[in-house]
């Protein structure tokens, strides 16, 4: 019995020595002379401390510098989950389709939504109808009563002396007083066509307009890639100052010396337009080149003295990287306004609303002439859906030969868009460049491509 409990405590003590926290006096521990010999334990044995290399610096400074291209992968990456997540993307479609369209009418109605970070979102319906050769649409948005737009169109396709034909008309009315106007020339704080008031504290004017246009066009399709357009138009604008707000455009511009303000500008403007495009489908995305080119000329009425020859190209090409379906885009654009009278309206410059690093409520850059370069990288996500990595920059110059000759705002980002089988429906995008960070939502009022007409 002695033995057993003389066991039972020998245990007892080892489970105990085991047990964290558990200390005994030093000169129970004779054989450890390390912890004899000191009276700090922590000391002796040393602090944690984290592991260092000599390379640590250089791994934090490389950290840092492909932050952003990082940041881009991981971009991609995300959005080839995107994908995954909607594999069954025909199913989804089809509902919406249920949703949209009215039966086998022809008739349908689509949400409108345009937002630009810094502005107040615009909602609104599109209503369209669509039979055979014949197709309409009607589309509206309101942000509020100072800002909104509507627009009405219809074509009908034909066939005659072995072509095909297509009969366009529109008319369209909008109202905005958050149009921003930066000046003219590449540096528009320095050009002294931008008539900035000495005492202006801005480097912009905002103003406010009503503009009405009425356009009728015909177009032949003499080939598969080839297309041949007339249009002609009336605009009218009324342009003032907005109703509030320190950045009125009369407090930072000298009106007297600024043409185009606080007038009454009537124009008919009639337009040729050349346009080759190789893509099996003219809305998509697929290998081809796209090339388009126009002369137009714009007379001013009543007490509007303008007269202005409009000339210009749009060339992309959508050369394939991988598949068939990964693309790289190159794209450039110039447009150069002509007055034979050497006079100009503020408004009449050229505009660039593909840029995406800015609102086109925001006339940015104007000039004589005006060019975009862009390159893009566009991949499928769906059938549906496609994301893309861009950058873009835009020039302004008097003289074409100026153009390169100083750099112009410029923009980066990623993007993702949605389409059916005929055009873009909702584009999405952020970016950051000059002009700062972006951030832009539109459905409905979505293209790739726009003409002059949609110019504000």
């Amino acid at each position: 019995m002695r033995n057993l409990l003389i066991l039972l405590l020998f245990f007892s003590l080892t489970l105990a020595a085991q047990q964290p926290g558990t200390q005994f006096p030093a000169d129970s521990l004779q054989s450890d002379s390390s912890i004899v010999a000191g009276d700090n334990v922590a000391a002796i044995r040393g602090a944690a401390q984290v592991a260092t290399s000599r390379g640590d610096d250089t791994r934090r400074i490389l950290h840092k510098i492909f932050w952003a291209p990082r940041l881009a992968i991981d971009g991609m990456l995300r959005t080839a989950a995107v994908s995954a997540v909607v594999l069954d993307e025909t199913r989804i479609i089809k509902k919406f389709s249920e949703v949209f369209y009215l039966g086998n009418t022809g008739i349908g109605w689509f949400p409108v939504i345009d937002f630009v970070s810094g502005f107040e979102p615009a909602l609104g319906m599109s209503l369209f109808y669509r039979k055979t050769y014949f197709k309409s649409r009607f589309k509206a948005a309101f942000a509020n009563k100072d800002i909104w737009r509507a627009r009405a169109s219809a074509s009908h396709t034909f066939f005659a002396y072995n072509k095909v034909w297509q009969f366009n008309s529109s008319i369209r009315i909008d109202k905005s007083d958050n149009l921003r106007f930066y000046g003219i020339g590449s540096d528009p704080l320095l050009d002294n066509r931008s008539a900035f008031r000495p005492d202006a504290t801005l480097d912009y004017g905002r103003f406010a307009q009503i503009r009405s246009l009425v356009e009728l066009g015909i177009g032949i399709r003499p080939s598969a890639n080839w297309e041949l357009f007339l249009n002609t138009s009336f605009l009218h604008r009324e342009i003032s100052d907005p109703s509030d707000g320190d950045d009125a455009f009369s407090t930072i511009f000298d009106v007297s010396k600024l043409e185009g303000f606080d007038a009454s500008n009537r124009k008919w403007y009639s337009e040729l337009v050349l346009r080759m495009d190789t893509r099996p489908n003219l809305r998509r995305v697929l290998p081809g080149v796209r090339k388009e080119a126009y002369l137009g000329y714009s007379l001013g009425l009543e007490d509007d003295p303008g007269r202005i020859i409009r000339t210009g190209f749009d060339v992309s090409a959508f050369l394939p990287v991988y598949a068939n379906t990964r693309f790289l885009i190159p794209r450039l654009v110039l447009d150069a306004p002509i007055p034979p009278n050497d006079r100009l309206d503020f408004v009449d410059y050229a505009r660039q609303p593909a840029f995406r690093g800015k609102s086109r409520s925001d006339i940015l850059r104007n000039d004589r002439h005006s060019m975009l370069a862009s390159i893009e990288y566009n991949w499928p996500l769906t059938y549906h859906m496609n994301a893309a990595l861009f950058f873009e920059e835009l020039f302004v110059a008097r003289e074409i030969s100026e153009l390169f000759s100083e750099r112009g705002p410029w923009v980066a980002g990623l993007q993702l868009d949605m389409h059916n089988p005929y055009s873009e429906l909702a584009r999405i995008y952020a970016g950051y460049g000059s002009e700062g960070l972006i951030f832009k939502l539109k459905i409905g009022f979505s293209s790739r491509y726009t003409d002059r007409s949609e110019w504000k």
